[in-house]
């Protein structure tokens, strides 16, 4: 911000957004086992490539003295920009359901029979 730029640069960002839990975070407090009943608590879903979403660009144009530090904001503010655009309260509700699922599924594969999922912000 601040910066007045006469220079121009055109380009499209690709990005990857990999939202989900880290289940390295996930504590031996987090687990109540009893026989073949299972309650976990985890670490709330998040975007978990923060500051490492854009995979590549494409310019497309180019004037002026367009220089690295130009770059580097053009490409912080097409992170911001995705992630505000993107990262939505249902894309985030869909990520819970998927780590529900796919957790799940694990318990009852290794036998267990009862189970139930909390995430930590939500208890």
């Amino acid at each position: 911000e601040g910066r007045i730029y006469d220079d121009e640069l055109t380009k499209v960002y690709y990005a990857k957004l990999k939202i989900g839990i880290d289940l390295s975070e996930v504590k031996e407090s987090d687990i109540e086992k009893d026989g073949k009943t299972i309650k976990i608590t985890l670490p709330e879903v998040r975007l978990l490539n923060e500051g490492k979403i854009l995979d590549f660009s494409r310019t497309f144009s180019q004037s002026g003295d367009v220089d690295n530090t130009f770059r580097r904001d053009a490409a912080k503010a097409a992170e911001e920009w995705i992630v505000r655009k993107y990262i939505t309260s249902e894309v985030m509700e869909n990520a819970r359901r998927s780590v529900v699922s796919y957790v799940e599924n694990y318990l009852r594969s290794i036998g267990y029979e009862e189970i139930k999922i909390v995430f930590a912000d939500y208890m």
